[in-house]
């Protein structure tokens, strides 16, 4: 493997990797690209006194980190080819038992080479589970911005008391929920609440995420890179479609999307949020009411950020190349 060379580590059929690749082919930079379908094999770990050595095989070729140049990690991982365990002798627990054993042994080692790998110049975040949008609510608010009333509750009681009392969306927790049949695909999205949803005979719901319904003047998309942001309006209010979630696209007849500059103020409460939560880079979602006040959504480490390159011609694939061979 040539030396000097740029590790993707991403799923695969992203856009935005696929714009990355072509401004490194551009600069005539190598890379090599790590998908969850590449099996990656451990040739080597050697810690001593003098240096440490790393050394993976990935499909044939073998790779020392001393050769890698920088990093991306975008949304994918490394998955470790593994040897086939003999399980006959074994009882059904001891199966068990062993698997989580050795799981929790892989991930020892993966964590160790994820680490070594953060020392390189980086795009991306090196994660392995999924940010807390709750915890990310709660620094927002400590870092002092404004955050939407939020409520989590498992009592329908509670959730139509609430009802009564305002507007109200609701929203996965975590990430959105993806099912592909053969012939559909299910997402789902930020949706209104109607008071006639409840179910009184029901005592207890699973615990659900629950927020006041802003009324926008306009939503942003803000990427952040390099101690830079992008920031996008959209003015999804105007489409009853994309009114309650932007995502809930409509191709017919498309937001009005327009380059933005954020207030320093925003900026500086940002930028302390980022040091708080200690992104490389990461995509803010946030609405300004209809009183100009911002408000915090959510920050996605690994947000797309094709849209607002795109649309703003703000060329962020070229950035991030440029910083990565700087």
């Amino acid at each position: 493997m040539e030396n000097n060379f740029t590790l993707i580590i991403a799923n695969k059929f992203d856009y935005c990797i696929d714009s990355i690749i072509k401004w490194l082919k551009y600069h005539k930079l190598n890379y090599l690209v790590i998908d969850p379908d590449k099996k990656v094999q451990i040739n080597k770990i050697k810690l001593n006194n003098q240096y440490i050595d790393i050394e993976l095989n990935i499909k044939g070729k073998h790779v020392a980190l001393d050769q890698i140049r920088s990093v991306i990690f975008w949304k994918g991982r490394i998955e470790f080819e593994l040897p086939a365990i003999q399980k006959e002798e074994l009882v059904k627990n001891m199966v068990i038992a062993l698997d989580k054993f050795l799981k929790r042994e892989l991930n020892t080692i993966t964590q160790y080479i994820y680490n070594e790998l953060n020392k390189k110049r980086i795009f991306g975040l090196c994660i392995t589970k999924n940010p807390n949008k709750l915890i990310l609510l709660s620094k927002a608010r400590e870092v002092g911005l404004k955050i939407p009333n939020t409520l989590i509750s498992s009592s329908d009681k509670i959730i139509k008391s609430e009802l009564l009392q305002q507007e109200l969306i609701t929203k996965p927790i975590q990430e959105i929920f993806n099912f592909r049949s053969k012939k559909e695909i299910h997402t789902s999205f930020t949706h209104f609440i109607d008071v006639e949803y409840t179910n009184e005979n029901k005592d207890l719901i699973f615990p659900s995420l629950i927020q006041e319904k802003i009324e926008k003047k306009y939503e942003l998309r803000i990427f952040y890179f390099n101690k830079e942001f992008h920031s996008m309006a959209i003015f999804s209010q105007t489409d009853d479609k994309t009114r309650t979630d932007f995502r809930d696209y409509n191709y017919e007849k498309p937001n009005r999307m327009v380059p933005y500059t954020l207030p320093n103020e925003i900026k500086k409460k940002l930028k302390k949020l980022i040091n708080v939560i200690d992104y490389h880079s990461c995509s803010f979602d946030m609405i300004v009411n209809m009183k100009n006040e911002y408000v915090f959504l959510e920050v996605n480490p690994l947000g797309q950020f094709d849209l607002e390159s795109v649309t703003c011609n703000f060329k962020i694939e070229k950035k991030i190349v440029e910083y990565l061979k700087s």
